[in-house]
């Protein structure tokens, strides 16, 4: 029978919210940090750094807790 490994899909979950959180605090914060020319980019950013915080959380979480490891 196949083993089901839950962790993994509760921490993309936690992963995907706290990036999601990430993304919307900088939408509201950006607009008053970045200079007027780069004001187009505030959402390119956002999405940029949601993706990376996420990202590195599951790394992050996989490499300390060694999931994956039998």
């Amino acid at each position: 029978m196949r083993r089901n490994n839950w962790k993994k899909y509760i921490i993309i979950l936690i992963a995907f919210i706290v990036g999601l959180v990430a993304n919307l605090a900088a939408r509201a914060i950006l607009p008053r940090l970045l200079p007027a020319g780069m004001q187009a980019w505030t959402g390119l950013l956002a999405t940029l750094l949601e993706i990376v915080i996420s990202v590195g959380i599951i790394l992050i979480i996989i490499f300390t807790n060694h999931i994956g490891e039998d």
